[in-house]
């Protein structure tokens, strides 16, 4: 299990640190609320329901699955999110 944890999760902390990134720059470009929202959707709407989906489907293995997943996702999210404010100033 530690292996799978050692394979999976630190794959996708690359695409928390763009997600981190994203966050802190629009709340630097004055767009806190969007700032939340990414974050939010983060949390609740991809890293929890994918990880309890994946520790249902496949165990502890799946969960970490699970949170490689939201963390790929939201990474493009946020980081269309950024280049769209940016493109718009």
């Amino acid at each position: 299990m530690l292996r799978r944890f050692l394979w999976l999760v630190p794959l996708g902390l690359g695409a928390q640190g763009v997600v981190i990134l994203a966050v802190s720059s629009l709340n630097a470009l004055h767009r806190p609320a969007l700032a939340m929202r990414l974050s939010v959707i983060r949390l609740f709407v991809l890293t929890v329901p994918l990880a309890w989906l994946g520790g249902h489907l496949a165990g502890p293995g799946g969960i970490f699955a699970g949170l490689l997943a939201a963390n790929l996702l939201m990474a493009l999210v946020a980081w269309e999110q950024l280049r769209a404010v940016l493109r718009g100033r």
